[in-house]
């Protein structure tokens, strides 16, 4: 995959956001469950179909704290082994814990309480990919945040943080919970320049957009879409696309902006 580092205006950078979930492609990652409000044992077994793909797919696997309870109760736990759970450890279960710890889990205490649980997990993650001959060639990370708005403004804020400690890209799947595995929403960060989506995998949803958070964008075109733009000023009090569609046929949705830009799309359910 091309770099997604803001490097010049004209790079072309291409992304396959759905590769992560499509059997067919070969793509690595390095996968990340986050601890959410859906992550508690009693929800009984989890969706293991796109659970098995994930983590078939997977060359590096963290849970954050009480995800760990979702993956110890809800499957055959022998068979979904992760390489770090991280965080202050006040949700995971001390025995939880403790059988993945004896099955070779790495366990990082995160105190820190000046970043989310999702940040520092992506910080242990990019320095694992660092330091270890792992390729990886996307970060995904799942939860389901409920209806905590808060919550999700910090996730926007982490793709942002993310940005700046790595070329790799990281999609984040929001209601993808280790419980439910359904299939919501797909979100991740357009720098600065040109970008070419592929959206031809059959596991797109019906609806897209992109927003600008932080900063007005003074110019976005795009092709691919129902409703494109042209040039067009975008910013939060003005112009936003939500609501928005893959046009009929198209494959790849392309977009060239001059400030960073939020993409977000749905993902079909498991059947």
């Amino acid at each position: 995959m091309g770099s997604q580092k803001d490097i010049t205006p004209s790079c072309l950078k291409i992304w396959k956001p759905l590769a992560c979930l499509d059997e067919r492609s070969d793509e690595s990652i390095a996968l990340l469950f986050l601890n959410s409000e859906s992550h508690q044992p009693q929800d009984g077994a989890l969706h293991e179909k796109r659970l098995k793909i994930l983590w078939k797919k997977a060359a590096y696997k963290a849970l954050v704290d009480g995800a760990a309870n979702s993956l110890y109760f809800g499957t055959s736990r022998n068979q979904f082994i992760p390489d770090v759970i991280s965080g202050d450890f006040d949700s995971v279960k001390p025995e939880v814990l403790e059988f993945y710890k004896k099955k070779g889990c790495e366990a990082v205490h995160t105190p820190d309480e000046d970043e989310t649980d999702f940040t520092k997990t992506v910080r242990i993650a990019v320095e694992k990919m660092t330091t270890q001959p792992l390729k990886v060639d996307s970060i995904v990370a799942s939860g389901d945040f409920g209806d905590r708005f808060d919550h999700t403004i910090a996730n926007v804020n982490t793709l942002y943080t993310a940005h700046t400690l790595t070329d790799v890209p990281l999609y984040l799947l929001m209601g993808q919970s280790l419980t439910l595995l359904m299939g919501q929403s797909l979100t991740f960060l357009l720098t600065k320049g040109k970008h070419e989506i592929h959206v031809n995998t059959g596991l797109e949803g019906h609806w897209c957009g992109f927003i600008p958070f932080g900063q007005p964008c003074r110019s976005v075109t795009t092709t691919g879409l129902m409703y494109n733009v042209s040039e067009e000023p975008m910013e939060i009090g003005g112009l936003i696309s939500t609501s928005n569609e893959v046009a009929a046929g198209a494959e790849v949705v392309t977009i060239e902006t001059d400030q960073p830009l939020v993409w977000t799309m749905g993902v079909k359910s498991v059947v």
